[in-house]
């Protein structure tokens, strides 16, 4: 065994970091849409609740 250990485990190492890197492709852009829209319901429910309340009647 040499000073970087077992040799054979590169292959798989190479195709697992090759699965994750694909996976990062097809993850990314799915998330980066739900934190997008996360900010804009969160942006809009401030708005909303820094809107003035109506003035209430009564009756």
């Amino acid at each position: 065994m040499g000073a970087l250990g077992n040799h054979r485990a590169q292959p798989v190492q190479r195709a697992i970091r090759r699965a994750t890197i694909a996976l990062q492709w097809h993850v990314f852009p799915a998330a980066a849409v739900i934190c997008g829209a996360s900010i804009v319901f969160k942006f809009a429910a401030s708005l909303y609740l820094l809107s003035p309340m109506p003035a209430r009647s009564d009756a």
